[in-house]
């Protein structure tokens, strides 16, 4: 079963690319839109409009035909030179955004020139965290709101797409590799204002409540139990990094309990040599982890022993390894 859904989200190839040119003489375009601002079928359009009145666009998985959409309140922006642009399933969730959507970008920054500027979505934590860890190349972003129109001048559009979600009739991810292209983008990161840490750590991510809602969750004392463990096995071994019990959250300069900043949470994964917890958002930090030295994850997920229970049964067997297929975790 886990063999099927990661070929399948996989696949043996790339995402395919797609690039639109400008009309010539009597047309107009690129245009790029995206329709939709959120969950699992994110909606957009690359078209052009021909010296004849035709309309031709993208006709590809996630992509639809801009006609019915355009309205004529429609918010057009004018932008200039060639661009690229990428969309993707649910855009407000933090862990989708760093277990698909940065290896997108990553391929597609690869697939184009260093003087394409990119249109992304103006939703979700992707915009933070590219401020955060690549300003350079976040100046290199226009960003759009759902609905609004981007119509290139004197340059050429290029979109990346899937199929289907899986191509698979019981698929229901969406097809991924670009992972190599986010592990070359990983290693170059050296963001403003971060400091390599002398001391390496392993993190165990506690799942309980309140800190995290959304099920999966460890009974508080059982937690506790774990992370006793794991620093008793730590000491049995001689090992000398330090154990941190991640949940979000840190204590700040005056003594109360707050949400980490993403340079917090980037600084503390690129610490880890190991990285232990359940399946969830929390872990999905694990693409943070030095991969110029070793990394290993122990990822706890729900199994056939689950089945009585729905909420947990429905994530049976999925890991973050679905979404980092290919990087050197061990």
């Amino acid at each position: 079963q886990m063999s099927r859904w990661v070929l399948a989200m996989h696949g043996s190839g790339e995402p395919y690319v797609h690039t639109l040119k400008p009309p010539g003489r009597g047309g107009s375009g690129p245009y790029y839109a995206i329709w939709t601002k959120g969950g699992a079928d994110v909606l957009a359009s690359a078209w052009r409009v021909l010296r004849n009145g035709d309309t031709e666009y993208i006709d590809a998985h996630s992509y639809v035909s801009p006609i019915g959409s355009v309205r004529e309140m429609t918010h057009v922006i004018d932008v200039y030179g060639d661009h690229a642009g990428f969309h993707g399933w649910f855009p407000d969730a933090y862990g989708h955004t760093i277990d698909f959507h940065l290896a997108q970008v990553a391929f597609l920054k690869a697939k184009v020139s260093s003087s394409t500027r990119f249109l992304l979505l103006d939703m979700g934590p992707l915009k933070k965290i590219l401020e955060t860890l690549n300003p350079k190349f976040y100046k290199r972003v226009t960003w759009l709101k759902p609905m609004q129109v981007a119509r290139v001048n004197d340059g050429t559009l290029t979109a990346n797409f899937h199929v289907s979600w899986a191509g698979t009739a019981e698929g229901y991810f969406p097809r991924y590799g670009a992972n190599r292209y986010l592990l070359a983008w990983l290693r170059s990161l050296n963001p403003p204002g971060w400091e390599p840490s002398k001391q390496r750590t392993v993190i165990y991510y506690s799942r309980v409540f309140p800190e995290a809602k959304l099920g999966r969750l460890l009974d508080a004392d059982h937690s506790d139990d774990v992370a006793k463990t794991i620093q008793k096995c730590l000491e049995k071994n001689g090992r000398d990094e330090k154990l941190v019990i991640f949940d979000g959250t840190i204590t700040g300069e005056d003594g109360e309990r707050r949400s980490m900043t993403l340079l917090e949470q980037f600084s503390l994964f690129r610490s880890a040599s190991m990285a232990l917890g359940p399946h969830g958002t929390g872990l999905a930090n694990i693409v943070w982890m030095d991969f110029n030295r070793d990394t290993s994850v122990i990822e706890f997920v729900s199994g056939p022993f689950n089945s009585k229970d729905p909420n947990l049964d429905k994530y049976r067997w999925r890991t973050q390894s679905f979404g980092y297929w290919g990087l050197p975790f061990n």
